[in-house]
């Protein structure tokens, strides 16, 4: 845990800063949104549907069409800290990387050991996009879904399991958690934990009672996506659908989702980048389940095709391959960005990036020698997302400062992770296998890092 709140410290250097952190989107509108949020809270209105100080004073129905979950967290940060609404903002953001990695680990733990778990948290809580939709979009309601997210899977794994109503009554509980968090983000997450549900639904009984465990924790968040259901009639809600809100411009390709240097790695606007070392890792994941998955245990078997199906399907529904079923399945143009999908992408990566640590440290008798390639992971997974946490497109940073920042990022990242795999070619010297797998990853890490040095040395 503690090395999790230290990827999590330096994942969130943008709050350390001097004054409120900048980006785009939603960044600067947060504050006034948790301030309308506390004066109505003192009103005595617990869940109010309209901010009359919004719209110049006319009055707005945000939190009657905008799950405010994010705002809740927020305004028990502002009361405990009695800080300032900005302040309180960017300290719930770094509750909110806290939270997700804390759930990635007991997600990953489940299933996998210790250090997989350490690191699988740690590369959930650095994926590019979580960070990076909390400071540079300034989008903390979506970003506490996807920290729901894995606690959410956890449970629903352990109802299927043991069918324990403390199990069941949390899976409720955490499925209104995510859809108060974020609308959209939030149903998706009913989806997945349905799909969840089916693939570790021990017998008939089981699965009906987690199901209809994610049933209740729908009904538990009626008071808010009801009303707005019936009340979209007053509104235009095919404003949001059409033009840049259109599904069909923002397809996400592999020179994206895949990117450790260059332009998408940085200057795209979107967060649609997984990160150096989750990509490397992840990849490593899946290779060791292509090589040892008929020695794999049953249950694991099980998290592990779960987590490939989630992946295999997400990099799909991203693409311009998967048009035709966006044209099919309708209600999937509320998305808006396919790009959304890379929250699910980033959380089956961390997790095959846990396994595949796992896999490739578990003949090791030196636990020091782990210890030190656990540190060298955690600190190789932070310097893939900061840059993107600081920088945009839109001018708030030097351009120029910039670009030197993320040649330092990513060198730092590839020392450390071929450290890490140095570590791991001294300690399986017995398994030919791993031994391998370890060198072409080490080589692969080289040509990446002489490419961009090269690279650099020719920039103008």
């Amino acid at each position: 845990m503690v090395g999790l709140f230290v990827v999590a410290l330096a994942v969130s250097h943008p709050i350390f800063g001097p004054g409120y952190f900048q980006g785009y989107d939603e960044v600067l509108t947060c504050p006034y949104r948790l301030m309308a949020l506390d004066e109505e809270l003192h009103k005595g209105i617990i869940f109010p549907r309209w901010y009359p100080q919004m719209a110049g004073g006319y009055g707005y129905p945000f939190p009657n069409f905008y799950a405010p979950g994010a705002y809740y967290l927020a305004e028990v940060v502002y009361l405990a800290t009695r800080m300032g609404y900005a302040e309180s903002i960017e300290l719930t953001a770094f509750v909110i990387l806290f939270l997700a990695g804390v759930g990635m680990w007991l997600l990953a733990r489940s299933s996998l050991s210790e250090s997989g778990a350490t690191v699988a948290g740690a590369c959930y809580i650095a994926a590019a996009y979580l960070p990076r939709d909390l400071y540079v979009r300034g989008n903390p309601a979506e970003a506490l879904a996807i920290a729901v997210a894995p606690w959410l899977l956890w449970q629903v794994q352990a109802a299927c399991r043991n069918g324990r109503p403390a199990n069941l009554a949390a899976v409720g509980v955490l499925i209104a958690a995510a859809v108060l968090s974020h609308n959209i983000i939030g149903m998706l997450l009913v989806g997945v934990a349905l799909l969840c549900a089916v693939v570790f639904g021990y017998g008939t009984g089981r699965l009906l009672r987690v199901c209809l465990a994610i049933g209740l924790g729908v009904g538990l968040a009626a008071f808010f996506w009801m009303p707005a259901l019936y009340e979209m009639q007053w509104v235009k809600p095919g404003n949001l659908l059409g033009g840049h809100f259109s599904y069909q411009q923002h397809w996400v390709g592999p020179a994206h989702w895949l990117a450790v240097t260059g332009e998408p790695y940085v200057e795209h606007m979107y967060p649609t980048v997984l990160g150096q070392v989750q990509a490397l890792l992840g990849i490593a994941g899946i290779l060791a389940a292509a090589i040892w998955w008929r020695r794999i245990p049953p249950h694991l078997r099980r998290v592990l095709g779960l987590m490939l199906a989630l992946l295999g399907g997400c990099i799909l529904l991203m693409s311009r391959l998967s048009a035709p079923v966006w044209l099919v399945l309708r209600p999937l143009e509320f998305m808006q960005f396919p790009w959304r999908l890379m929250a699910f992408v980033s959380l089956a990566v961390a997790w095959l990036a846990g396994f595949g640590w796992e896999r490739l440290t578990g003949q090791w008798r030196e636990r020091s020698l782990r210890d030190v390639a656990i540190a060298a992971m955690l600190l190789a997974a932070a310097p893939s997302v900061l840059i993107l946490a600081a920088g945009n497109h839109l001018g708030f940073v030097d351009h120029e400062a910039m670009s030197h920042t993320r040649t330092v990022a990513q060198l730092v990242a590839v020392v450390l992770a071929a450290i890490v795999l140095i570590v791991v070619m001294r300690c399986t010297a017995e398994s030919l296998a791993v031994r391998r797998a370890a060198t072409a990853m080490l080589m692969l890490l080289v040509a990446l890092g002489g490419a961009k040095f090269a690279g650099e040395m020719h920039r103008p």
